[in-house]
């Protein structure tokens, strides 16, 4: 009972990571694509908006190739 427990914990987890990671990347993407109309989070020049942006898709698609190869079962680096 303890294991399916902990089975369906850590699937929450999972699950829950790869909302962030779409998250961070839709965020990304919107900066990247539009500095002038990027959310309230991040203002300033237009380089440092797209830098922020770039920043934080790389950070969603990170998240997401990691979660997708812990949950299909590879060893955590």
């Amino acid at each position: 009972m303890l294991e399916f427990m902990a089975e369906l914990a850590d699937m929450a987890v999972g699950v829950l990571m790869l909302v962030m990671a779409a998250g961070c990347t839709w965020l990304g993407w919107t900066s990247l694509r539009r500095p002038l109309g990027s959310p309230v989070i991040m203002r300033g020049p237009g380089w440092l908006v797209r830098t922020w942006g770039l920043g934080y898709l790389l950070l969603g698609v990170g998240l997401a190739a990691e979660e997708m190869g812990r949950i299909a079962g590879e060893e955590p680096v």
